[in-house]
């Protein structure tokens, strides 16, 4: 492949950039990795988990298992399933065939408004295990699965096992989660991912001696998950914040958890420059505070369903009564005491040399991406001085973090240097979400597949206010009283999230219902049928991947040409009518002036979706199978 000079320079730059991004991660960690000193405090066997709540994590993990991969394949595939790389699609279709890493590269920057992670990700998956439907979902499903444990992981640092256990089992049940765990898209990644940082913080924040293995790994794991979804760096902004309003422990810790995080700014500058280059293309809801109580709702789990015909939605009166369920046990959640987390003292600064290459490497990336930029070049070309600018977030933070009064209410003695492992969790189920909804006056930004990187960090807070309710908090002693009470509100929550996944696993995964179009129209296709397919509309792509195999040939370009070169060939005319916009210009003017005075002979349906067979007037209408 021939590259242009544009081309060659921005790859030039892309590498350069990477090979010192990696020398610089290499001596800012590999000389303190040499000389950490084991840790001392830790004796061997000690602090094990109990086997009772380890034994119903796993149960819960079987349950949530069993919900992501039963019906895995049931639903039709979509068109946003459509986009991931080595599928192979007919010439002239959106998405074009990516095989290359190249291909999957330049087409997910120049023509796609998400980070790409994920599709990287798929690009490999596919190339080792293909892309059947199967294939295609199950990453989802894993990420999907390994979230549930990694909430009760985050749940018991911040509260207690009692938390972690019924916010693991709420996600495992919950519908929204369960839904887009059976759908190739990066949301169940960055979920997933979403959480992993958020714990390895907490453990880089609290080990007192290998602590270099756990900020490497936060480092890595928050910059993947900024490169899988753009809502993670709201993430970041609020695992910040936590730092900057904690004030036990020393400030040197903070410092050198801000420059932890401060390179993940930096690894994560180029994902800004693709966000403002083609973030302009995504269309999403705008500002609704209907959308505000779904997400209270525990995550949206009777979230309506607008794409089934009639739409579902919940009586208005029980919409109400999971609403204020949830107010209720998110404000307990808000009151009850959380964990103090144990903070190792005098960590030590991270050297500023390393960090100046990173800066530096990262830099060139972003230029790298500026100068393949088609348009916005003036837009995203100061992007390039954010990974130097994230130097000064140390400082900067370390200083306000000295000047803050707030101090977060843990229950231990003040002077002990600790801190609170509960206030990231709220501040993670609530400041993203309000500052979204905020800004989604000014853009439209709101979508509830987005806003599952914040539904398990809820899910913990209303945990957390459950047991509160019934004198459970804290891990307090079980009476026979307040188990019973345990007893109602666990089941009143378990009975919602078993609705929420009932109410998920009828919601449509697409607005039309390709497959079943496909099954329908498979039967009725004979050799030498004329597909008339109007190209670059993604529309129609997904029903090609069903089709693609048919003794069929598919016309995008010169109809009139074709049917005058096959004069008795059959021709297949596709209509789309979306819910909220009205029928798909999938026939146009050019189609119906070739097959003027064809016959109707046959015509099939689904959902929102319909196929009509046109015979030559000659030739007589083929019988129904």
């Amino acid at each position: 492949m021939e590259l242009s000079g544009r081309q060659l320079i921005s790859a030039a730059a892309l590498g350069a950039g990477a090979l010192a991004v990696v020398a610089g991660l290499a001596l800012l960690f590999f000389r303190e990795l040499r000389s950490e000193p084991a840790d001392p405090t830790r004796a061997p066997g000690a602090r094990r988990a109990e086997v009772l709540p380890l034994a119903v994590l796993l149960l819960i993990v079987l349950a949530g298992s069993w919900l992501r991969l039963d019906g895995l394949v049931a639903k039709t595939l979509s068109h946003t399933e459509a986009i991931i790389p080595n599928i192979q699609w007919p010439p002239d279709t959106w998405p074009p065939t990516r095989t290359s890493f190249y291909e999957t590269f330049w087409w997910h920057y120049h023509g796609e408004g998400h980070p790409q992670a994920h599709y990287f990700l798929m690009w490999a998956w596919t190339k080792l295990f293909g892309t059947g439907l199967f294939s295609l979902r199950l990453p989802s499903a894993l990420f999907g699965i390994a979230s549930i444990p990694l909430v009760y992981a985050v749940g018991s640092r911040a509260w207690s096992r009692r938390v972690g256990l019924l916010a693991a089992a709420l996600l495992a049940l919950n519908g929204l989660h369960i839904y887009f765990s059976q759908y190739s898209r990066m949301f169940m990644m960055a979920c997933c991912l979403a959480l992993l940082s958020t714990w390895l913080l907490l453990q880089a924040v609290r080990s007192p001696g290998r602590r270099v293995p756990w900020e490497v790994a936060y480092v890595l794991v928050t910059w993947l998950a900024i490169y899988t979804l753009t809502f993670v760096w709201t993430i970041l902004a609020a695992q910040m914040l936590w730092v900057v309003l904690q004030r036990r422990g020393s400030g040197a810790l903070a410092r050198r958890v801000l420059a932890l995080q401060a390179l993940v700014v930096m690894l994560g500058a180029p994902s800004l420059a693709h966000i403002l280059y083609r973030g302009d293309d995504v269309d999403l809801p705008g500002p609704s505070l209907t959308f505000l109580a779904e997400y209270l709702s525990f995550g949206f789990v009777l979230e309506p369903d607008e794409w089934s015909i009639p739409p579902r939605a919940p009586a208005p009166a029980l919409a109400a009564a999971v609403l204020g369920l949830g107010l209720l046990l998110g404000g307990a959640g808000l009151a009850a005491r959380g964990r103090a987390l144990p903070v190792r003292r005098d960590p030590g600064r991270l050297p500023l040399p390393p960090r100046l290459v990173i800066a530096l490497g990262a830099a060139l990336v972003t230029a790298g991406l500026v100068v393949v930029a088609l348009r916005h070049q003036a837009l995203i070309a100061p992007i390039i001085l954010v990974p130097f600018l994230a130097l000064a977030i140390p400082p900067a933070g370390g200083w306000l973090r000295d000047r803050i009064a707030l101090q977060v209410r843990t229950g231990a003695d003040a002077a002990t240097p600790e801190w609170s492992a509960k206030s990231i969790v709220v501040l993670l189920a609530v400041v993203p979400p309000l500052l979204i909804v905020v800004l989604s006056f000014w853009t439209s930004m709101l979508t509830s597949r987005a806003f599952l990187v914040f539904v398990p960090f809820l899910l913990i807070v209303v945990s957390a206010g459950a047991w509160q309710l019934v004198g459970l908090g804290a891990d307090a002693p079980a009476t026979p009283g307040r188990r019973a009470a345990a007893v109602v509100v666990a089941g009143a929550l378990l009975a919602i999230h078993v609705a929420s996944a009932v109410h998920w696993r009828r919601h449509p995964n697409e607005q039309f219902d390709y497959a079943a179009l496909a099954r329908q129209m498979a039967p009725r296709i004979q050799p030498g049928d004329l597909v008339f397919v109007h190209a670059d509309l993604w529309v129609v792509t997904p029903l090609l991947y069903y089709l693609d195999d048919g003794p069929h040939s598919y016309v995008m370009h010169d109809f009139a040409a074709a049917v005058a070169e096959r004069p008795d060939a059959r021709v297949w005319l596709l209509h789309f009518d979306s819910y909220q916009w009205g029928e798909y210009k999938t026939t146009t003017p050019e189609m119906l002036s070739a097959v003027s005075g064809y016959r109707p002979a046959d015509r099939v349906a689904a959902l929102r979706a319909r196929a009509e067979l046109l015979v030559p007037p000659a030739r007589v209408p083929a019988s129904r199978p």
